[in-house]
């Protein structure tokens, strides 16, 4: 519930980890003079000259030592670099540039990184708890990125770039892929799991954009990861359009996230049972309509005891959803004897009617065969 909620409110609110990322980014954007490259082979080259020992160990000092001096740092991750904790360095990463051998496998903790961070072709990468200005993949570089709870600027994907990619939390200002008619960025599984867009438009993104990434993800058959970023244009095209439909938008946007969520219509359906049973309970003025007719289990709502208020309650809560506006029914079970408290279960029942339809709606976009 605690998720749902903060979901909810996220729509209207900028998620902590983007707020995180945006003053984050904001800091140092000037760069004192050129940055410091660092790879192995320059790092050879140098100790070489001066003569210092050529090992990954000793480079690794000379990298923190360079990021404690607090100078601008770009870097060329190759074969021969060494593993390093980026939770500990104080300096400024401007770049970053992966290009080790494909079979190498590198994990990124706590990366930092304000400008540009690439990746060449083949790499399998593991990313968790960063922040990147613009994550930028090769075209034909077909690589496995593994990538939690990071934060990103831009993203841009070109043709055939990701062989494999996981998201799961974080988010992304903007993402860029090449056109819809163009070739797909995308060339195996895409998994996307509680991503962030933004939700208004802005000059980083706009429905387009999504619209794009959307097309590739479906050319794959891959419904799920494409709900995630029609949700998001839908959003965003909800604040051109008008009313009612911009009513009817957002509520379709808050219960069921346009389809692909079917926790948020189900834990609707029960938070809006509880209500409309709470309500019966408070106002106290339901009751059977016709009392002859309360045989077998309906005898069971007679009488005044808290057990069968709270049945009685229960069960108009219920035949209300299941039945809205009593069409179905010509002669109700039970009845309310205030107006006002008719007239505000009847909208309780419809919406808690369109969470079951929501419900639907979502599982069988998630189980359907195209």
């Amino acid at each position: 519930m605690k998720n749902f909620l903060q979901k909810i409110i996220n729509f209207r609110t900028v998620p902590e980890g983007l707020r995180n990322f945006e003053e984050y980014a904001s800091q140092g954007k000037e760069a004192v003079g050129a940055p410091v490259l660092l790879s192995y082979k320059n790092y050879a080259n140098i100790a070489q000259k001066e003569g210092y020992a050529v090992n990954p160990e000793a480079f690794r000092k000379y990298i923190l030592s360079e990021f404690a001096s607090g100078r601008n740092i770009s870097i060329v991750w190759d074969d021969n670099f060494p593993d390093v904790d980026f939770s500990i360095i104080k300096g400024k990463l401007i770049e970053l540039h992966v290009k080790s051998r494909a079979d190498r496998s590198i994990a990124l903790k706590s990366l930092r990184v304000r400008h540009v961070f690439t990746v060449q072709p083949r790499q399998n990468l593991i990313l968790s708890d960063c922040f990147i200005g613009h994550l930028q993949v090769y075209e034909d570089a077909a690589a496995h990125l593994s990538i939690t709870n990071c934060w990103f600027g831009t993203i841009t994907l070109a043709k055939a770039s990701i062989r494999h990619l996981e998201i799961e939390r974080g988010g992304a200002l903007s993402v860029v892929t090449p056109s819809a008619d163009s070739p797909n960025p995308f060339t195996g599984p895409v998994v996307i799991r509680d991503m962030y867009l933004p939700r208004e438009p802005s000059g980083a993104i706009n429905p387009q954009r999504l619209r794009d990434i959307r097309a590739h993800l479906l050319k794959l058959n891959n419904i799920l990861a494409a709900g995630i970023f029609h949700s998001a244009e839908l959003a965003i095209d909800r604040t051109l359009d008008k009313w009612p439909n911009k009513f009817f938008s957002w509520l379709y946007e808050v219960m069921a996230d346009y389809g692909n969520s079917a926790s948020r219509p189900l834990i609707s359906l029960v938070a809006i049972t509880a209500i409309m049973t709470a309500i019966c309970l408070i106002s106290g003025n339901l009751q059977v309509a016709d009392p002859k007719e309360a045989v077998g289990w309906k005898y069971e709502l007679l009488g005044d005891a808290h057990y069968n208020k709270t049945l009685r309650a229960l069960v108009y809560s219920i035949s209300s959803i299941l039945n809205p506006l009593g069409l179905l029914q010509t002669k109700p079970l039970l009845v309310t004897t205030s107006p006002f408290s008719t007239f505000t279960l009847a909208i309780l029942g419809l919406l808690g009617t369109l969470s079951i339809g929501f419900l639907v709606i979502a599982i069988r976009r998630r189980f359907k065969l195209e």
